[in-house]
This record gives C-alpha cells, sequence and structure tokens, in this order.
C-alpha cells in the first residue's frame, strides 16, 4: 500500500457508492446522460437543458456546434486565456466510478459538522485527505499545522492578507497600513483584490524592493505574496522581503507533481492551495491554506466564517471522494515513469502520471515550434529531479510566458495584440510591470480541443 493510502476501515460510506444513480424526474436511467457522446466535443451534464424532444442535449466545447457537437466552427480564435484545468477530463472519464459521488436528499443539511464545536467548518474526512495527499505527494510539511478550506483559493488570498494585516500594522503605535506587494511578474489578483478590498489595514504596495526602500522609514510592514511555481513563467520564486516587519504568503497552487519537479516538502508559515489545480475541478470552487500560527489560523477561520460562513458541505463532499481517487489509484501498483501514452496513465488510475505526461507533450510541442522563431521566445524551464516520480522529469508548465522580441512587432501596440490579431486571444498585461506590453500568458492546462486550436493558429502564425 503506497504511503498515504486510506486504510480499509477509514473509509467512509461514499466508498461504496459503486456508481451514478440520476434519480430526478427528467432522466432515471444510471449514466444516460454520460453516455450520450456529443461526437467527442461536447458533454451532456446532470442540469443540462432537455432539447424539445425531451432528450438531453449537448453542450458543445468551443469551435463545435450542432445538436451534437460534430460541426467545426470556421475561423473560430483560439482562446487560451484562462487557466481552466481542462486537460484532465479524460482522466476523469476513464475514471468516472471512482470520482462519483452520490449525495443524499439529507446529507449535512445543517450549517454545522461534526468538527464545528472545535471551531472548523471543515469535515473531518476531508481534512484527513488533505493531509494525507501532502504527506503521500511529499509537497508540503503539514505535520502540526492547521488547515483552513475556502470558496477556491481566490477567497483566501484575501483572507491571508486581512488576517496578518492586524499583526502586522500593530507591530508600532499608530503604524500605517501594512503594505502587499509581489514581485513581478505575479499572479494579477494579488493585485486586484487587494485594492478592491483595500482597509484601513492594508493597501497595495508593488514591488517589494521599491516599496520597501520607498517606505523605509514610515515604519510600515509588509505582506509579500510569492507564488512558486510562479504564475506565469512557472519560476521557483523566493522572497525578496527576509527582515522583521514583513510577513510572507506562499502560493503554492502549482507545487504538484504534474507541473513542477518536487524537490522537497516546503515548510511556510503560510501556503496557498487549490483543489482546481491538483484534480481538475476549479467549478467545486475548494481551496485550502495550511497554516503554522494558530492566531493568524484563528484570523484566517473568522474571516471564511463571516464572508461566507464557510464551504458547501456538498462542495467538501466531492472534494473527499475525488482526494481519496487520487490515492486509491496508488494504493495497488505503482505507476511506471516515462511512459508516453496518457491513458495508460489514465486507465491505471495514475493521475500524477496522467497529468504530467500530458503537460509535458504539450510543452515539447510548444518548445519545437517556438525554436524557429527569432521574433518570439519562450520562457525556459529545465529539466529536474523529482522526489515524486523518483526521475529527472522533463518540464510541465502550466503557462506558456512569450516575449515579442522585436520591438517593431509592438511599436504602438503590444505583445497580446501581435497574437490577437493572428486569431490567439492569450492573457494581456506585464503581469505587475504595466510598462512591459512585451509579454503574453498563454493558458497550457485547457481541454484537449482548445489546445488543438490553439496549436493550429500558432503554427499558421509562425509559418508564414
Amino acid at each position: 500500500m503506497a504511503a498515504g493510502s486510506p486504510r480499509d476501515e477509514e473509509k467512509p460510506l461514499l466508498h461504496y457508492v459503486s456508481s451514478i444513480k440520476i434519480i430526478t424526474g427528467r432522466a432515471r436511467h444510471p449514466q444516460k446522460a454520460a453516455a450520450i457522446p456529443c461526437s467527442g466535443h461536447g458533454r451532456v451534464f446532470l442540469d443540462t437543458i432537455l432539447a424539445a424532444n425531451g432528450e438531453p442535449s449537448c453542450e458543445c466545447n468551443r469551435c463545435f456546434a450542432g445538436t451534437d457537437c460534430s460541426s467545426k466552427i470556421k475561423n473560430c480564435n483560439a482562446k487560451v486565456d484562462s487557466g481552466d484545468p481542462m486537460f484532465l477530463e479524460p482522466f476523469w472519464d476513464a475514471n468516472a466510478e471512482a470520482g462519483a459521488v452520490v449525495i443524499p436528499p439529507v446529507h449535512r443539511m445543517s450549517y454545522l459538522t461534526e468538527a464545528t464545536a472545535e471551531g472548523r467548518r471543515i469535515t473531518l474526512e476531508l481534512e484527513r485527505l488533505i493531509r494525507q495527499v501532502h504527506e503521500f505527494v511529499g509537497n508540503a510539511v503539514i505535520k502540526d499545522k492547521f488547515i483552513v478550506i475556502g470558496t477556491g483559493s481566490m477567497e483566501l488570498i484575501n483572507a491571508a492578507v486581512a488576517s496578518l494585516a492586524p499583526i502586522a500594522s500593530n507591530t508600532l503605535p499608530k503604524s500605517p497600513p501594512a503594505l502587499v506587494v509581489s514581485r513581478a511578474p505575479y499572479y494579477q489578483a494579488y493585485q486586484m483584490q487587494t485594492e478592491f478590498f483595500a482597509s484601513t489595514q492594508y493597501i497595495w504596495g508593488g514591488e517589494p524592493s521599491i516599496a520597501a526602500k520607498k517606505f523605509a522609514n514610515t515604519g510600515s510592514t509588509f505582506i509579500e505574496f510569492v507564488a512558486a511555481p510562479n504564475n506565469p513563467d512557472a519560476s521557483m520564486k523566493e522572497p525578496e522581503l527576509k527582515f522583521n516587519g514583513s510577513f510572507t504568503v506562499f502560493d503554492r497552487a502549482y507545487y504538484w507533481p504534474h507541473y513542477s519537479p518536487i524537490f522537497k516538502a516546503m515548510d511556510d508559515d503560510v501556503m496557498l492551495f487549490t483543489l482546481s489545480k491538483l484534480t481538475g475541478h476549479a467549478g467545486s470552487r475548494l481551496g485550502w491554506a495550511i497554516v503554522k500560527d494558530p492566531k493568524v489560523y484563528a484570523r484566517l477561520s473568522q474571516y471564511v466564517l463571516l464572508n461566507t460562513n464557510g464551504v458547501s458541505h456538498d462542495t467538501q463532499l466531492r472534494a473527499s471522494r475525488l482526494l481519496r481517487a487520487v490515492l486509491e489509484g496508488y494504493s495497488t501498483t505503482g505507476a511506471k515513469t516515462g511512459v508516453r501514452d496518457p491513458q495508460v496513465y489514465a486507465k491505471s488510475q495514475h493521475i500524477f502520471h496522467f497529468a504530467q505526461s500530458v503537460m509535458n507533450s504539450r510543452w515539447q510541442k510548444l518548445e519545437k515550434i517556438f525554436a524557429r522563431s527569432m521574433q518570439f521566445s519562450l520562457q525556459y524551464v529545465e529539466a529536474q529531479q523529482c522526489n515524486f516520480f523518483k526521475a529527472i522529469i522533463s518540464p510541465s508548465p502550466a503557462y506558456a510566458w512569450v516575449k515579442c522580441e522585436d520591438p517593431g512587432l509592438i511599436m504602438n501596440s503590444s505583445c497580446f495584440n501581435v497574437f490577437k490579431n493572428a486569431g490567439i486571444i492569450g492573457r494581456a498585461g506585464g503581469y505587475g510591470d504595466e510598462r512591459d506590453n512585451s509579454y503574453v500568458r498563454f493558458a497550457l492546462l485547457i481541454g484537449n480541443d482548445d489546445f488543438d486550436n490553439f496549436m493550429e493558429h500558432l503554427n499558421k502564425f509562425l509559418t508564414e
């Protein structure tokens, strides 16, 4: 049995649910909706609107249309701006039963759970599984740490700021607001949320080194966001500010084996993770913070309680089932590295091997395309030893961070617009340095249809 895999006697009732049963007035047959193929370019969901004949209808992927999604839309642009992890959809198609859960109508109707008496809004089962997954992967020190869940890691970004700011701003009498900072390029939500929710206790400060010099003699304290691996360029960033009066929040959303080599278990004071980048279930909206300090943990918990009254019990149940499926996939047989076909890993329920092989294959395709161009460059990501795979693995980043090298291309324009004019919609902006219009981000963790369309447009554009 693999490290971290659940024991039989610990498995709750949800483990023994063997199939999805749709028990509604619309569909009374097990798996009926899932059995409709939609030509491989769409899907029928349990809440999909029925067609005029009373039968479930297909919801088509972008650039496909028709009742069965078999018609490809001509001249459909490639949309690669969102980090929507749909590349994991084929894995769950192959493991539908392992990840399925039936929610009875009486399941946890109360606001409360068995852990509420202890001041927590996370079910004991979900907390146990989160801890097991981290121990199994080896990407975070979890012992003697606290866990707070939120509605995606998005909620926890400002929750962390609001929790640390009172500690930071109270270090001196009449201290100025804490300055929230991050080194460019950084995930734009850090700045956007801080500015949107700005209060008397914290404001956005921009670049760490510049802010530290500017406010050196003001008694200001700092809250620095560090994404490692970084979004957008996959670099393993370190904090710039390491003096008294500075606090660091580490965003570890992409520190999983399918995006980055795992070289040690991180032991930071505050770390943010999200279910979406682990299993692909972005729509379930679950994130968690791993926290050392009990005071920070208490403030984080209070923030989530006052902001949303906790995470949906239905979401927690689904997340528990998915994390159990992740662990169960490795509980019987180990996966061999180096297999080229991701479907081999999907059939054996080895999600990390499946995901890494898909992402690495996509990265290799991009490297070959951009190697032919003198006008555009791709960020460099090196192969490294991974403790989880016990091997040196090739790069598999979640995003391509592309630079327009020719100044003439972006004169009075931007790298984003250069690709937009070629039918490729990336994410614009300098990611913290808005004066720098020479970069554009492309999401690589998108669905297969979207990625194929991206490759088609990119090949055409760079070979013209």
